[in-house]
């Protein structure tokens, strides 16, 4: 590669950014000098896109699990008292805000991490005290539905909430 001209290395390395290798040094002068922008824009796009949907996706349940709470408070205090938890009234407000507060912030990409925390600390004892009858495997699913969903919680917090979100749209995020 050292004989070819500048651009043609140029190109070339392009290329391997984009896994490609090619040995023929004909192929690299053949490529047109836009594909790699229009491909690195629709990359960034299908990225922001993606993460919006995987948010939506991943907070349906909890603001779904929040409303189905608050719509039914005495129902679910009930279901609390019968797994012998105390302080079902207090234990089930901080349930509903954990799932409000951290359902839009996940959802709307706010301090989205701090959102998937909040989710997390909410998911992780009640997964524990809700799902944890090995026995019943209807439990089991639920069990590994929760581990699935904490792994996408997990990816908020390590990733962030991608650029079509309030956080991505501020200015130094």
């Amino acid at each position: 590669m050292e004989g070819l001209p500048k651009l043609r290395r140029l190109k070339a390395k392009q290329f391997e950014r984009l896994g490609r290798i090619y040995f023929d040094q004909a192929a690299a002068e053949k490529v047109p000098d836009g594909l790699f922008q229009r491909q690195k824009k629709r990359g960034y796009f299908m990225q922001a896109i993606f993460s919006l949907l995987a948010r939506v996706f991943l907070t349906a349940i909890f603001l779904k699990s929040a409303f189905g709470k608050i719509t039914n408070f005495p129902g679910t205090q009930k279901f609390m008292a019968a797994k012998g938890m105390p302080m079902t009234g207090l234990l089930l407000a901080g349930a509903i805000v954990l799932l409000v507060a951290g359902g839009l912030s996940v959802l709307l990409g706010y301090r989205a991490r701090l959102g998937a925390v909040l989710l997390i600390i909410f998911i992780v004892p009640a997964t524990w005290i809700f799902h944890t009858d090995f026995s019943n495997n209807v439990q089991m699913i639920m069990l590994m539905k929760n581990a699935s969903i904490m792994g996408g919680l997990l990816m908020v917090m390590a990733f962030g909430p991608g650029s079509i979100s309030l956080d991505g749209r501020s200015p130094g995020k």
